[in-house]
């Protein structure tokens, strides 16, 4: 059953006890009321489970699934198949929202007849500091199908995670999160952009992300880092038979940023660089299509740190083993 004008906001929910509060409370200060709130347990050992149900017995609007712990990207999925929203959202239970997110956002969603919207959000600190993550003199309005993707490849107002957006129910038809992906935003997301045909901007941060010690994004794991390049190497291709040069471009040259940081982090956490071989060959198969004309998508950094992992990775080992001694410091 779907239900007009609703909105359904989907939280997965996994040993997050300390934080679910005051995700489930910045909800329910939404200005835009008619609302449902899906919490999908994910198997958790510690009271979330509880602290679920007690929410979904308190207020009609939220409800709570339960499910053994099969990971995020389930748990999302659990949560879609649930939903009776004519819009959908995604928030994590350790983030939260600003109080006019949702009307901010379905008016946005409205007015333009755009498919999703997209916002800003703030990077919150376990210091307490507080900063927008985009440029607050970055995209917006309302763009078509290529510019909405030029703008995701560039990491310019948005980026592959799926929060801080009103997506239209439609954008999901036969499109789940893939089970089993740790990095499943960024598997979904550029699939998500090629399916609308526009897309709505908000410069404004309409939701908190926390950036906390420890957290599964935080980590410099092996198999996110993994999902993090297989993502990327989906998202290239997906790009290159879709779109114009100088998007494949710019995709590529992505796919290489995304390659250098996970090198790198292979490279502090000694895992083994035998892993990347495959990505590396791709990014050296391709190479040739672009002449060097990707080099201009690369911040300054990035530049130097292409060439060593182009020509060698003599100086990226050294500058790796320079921020090791720095770390133990």
């Amino acid at each position: 059953m779907r239900r007009k004008n609703v909105i359904s906001i989907i939280v997965p929910v996994y040993n997050v006890a300390e934080y679910l509060s005051r995700c489930v409370a910045s909800v329910l200060k939404q200005s835009y009321k008619d609302w449902e709130l899906i919490l999908v347990n994910d198997g958790s050992t510690d009271q979330s489970g509880t602290l679920c149900q007690q929410y979904a017995q308190s207020d009609v609007r939220i409800r709570a699934l339960h499910q053994e712990n099969q990971g995020q990207a389930v748990a999302r999925n659990a949560g879609l198949e649930a939903a009776q929203g004519e819009y959908l959202a995604f928030c994590d239970a350790d983030d939260w929202l600003t109080p006019d997110f949702l009307t901010q956002g379905l008016a946005a969603l409205l007015e333009s007849k755009a498919d999703l919207v997209t916002a800003n959000y703030y990077h919150y600190h376990h210091n307490g500091q507080i900063k927008p993550v985009f440029n607050m003199n970055g995209p917006e309005g309302v763009f078509d199908n290529r510019q909405a993707m030029k703008f995701l490849l560039a990491n310019e107002g948005t980026s592959s995670s799926v929060g801080a957006r009103i997506y239209r129910r439609e954008l999901f038809e036969g499109l789940r999160f893939i089970p089993g992906r740790l990095f499943e935003d960024a598997a979904i997301s550029h699939r998500l952009f090629q399916r609308a045909k526009q897309v709505a901007f908000l410069r404004q941060p309409m939701m908190y992300y926390l950036k906390r010690e420890g957290s599964t994004m935080s980590r410099r794991d092996q198999q996110i880092r993994l999902d993090e390049l297989q993502a990327a190497s989906e998202r290239y291709w997906a790009v290159r038979q879709t779109y114009d040069d100088e998007l494949a471009t710019l995709a590529f040259a992505s796919y290489l940023y995304d390659l250098i940081h996970v090198k790198e982090c292979f490279l502090l956490e000694d895992y083994p660089l035998t892993k990347l071989a495959p990505y590396e060959t791709m990014l050296r198969t391709e190479l040739a299509k672009y002449r060097y004309r990707f080099w201009q998508y690369l911040p300054g950094r990035k530049k130097i740190e292409a060439g060593f992992l182009l020509y060698g990775n003599i100086g990226l080992v050294f500058g790796v083993k320079l921020m090791r001694r720095w770390r133990k410091k």
